[in-house]
């Protein structure tokens, strides 16, 4: 040992340094001020440590700790309901909208044929021909809505994404 660490003035107090490592140590301490002071400190350290009482925590620690966890965590997905409506509500409005077209076809389905076979027919037959059998005015009133969900839901995700950026600035 050639220099005095804190590892080795640890081992020192702790005793766990062999006979001739404890000679080279002290052989060390008495040629420098600084390390004496420093071995002192340690010392110093070490017997205020043992000293001092030992609390225990409360029963209910583990407890109170896990149930603050589930409160936050169950307080950040309510601040998230909003958002998460928006975002069904556009799935369902363009699950309604695509159920309507298939819907209004002018071609009746008979009970006797599967219905898997039948939906694949009618979305064949309306990606082939292309039209929409909606008029004007509910096409407007469907498009407006779809237009003022998208518009809810990009405000959403823009106030989202502004709140993970401050959250990551804060961190870094």
């Amino acid at each position: 040992m050639k220099n005095l660490t804190d590892e080795n003035l640890n081992k020192l107090i702790d005793n766990e340094l062999s006979s001739s490592e404890i000679d080279e140590l002290y052989n060390l301490i008495k040629k420098d001020e600084k390390l004496l002071s420093k071995t002192k400190a340690h010392q110093m350290v070490d017997s205020v440590l043992k000293t001092l009482e030992i609390e225990n925590a409360p029963a209910n620690t583990t407890d109170l700790i896990m149930q603050k966890i589930t409160n936050s965590v169950l307080a950040k997905e309510k601040k998230n309901g909003f958002f998460k409506f928006m975002m069904g509500a556009f799935a369902a409005s363009i699950l309604l909208v695509i159920g309507f077209i298939i819907s209004s076809n002018s071609v009746s389905v008979t009970y006797s044929e599967s219905t898997f076979s039948s939906i694949r027919e009618q979305a064949l037959e309306y990606l082939q021909n292309f039209t929409f059998p909606i008029n004007s005015d509910l096409l407007l009133v469907i498009t407006s809505a779809l237009t003022v969900i998208i518009l809810i839901s990009g405000y959403f995700v823009f106030e989202e994404h502004k709140s993970f950026k401050q959250k990551l600035d804060s961190i870094l």
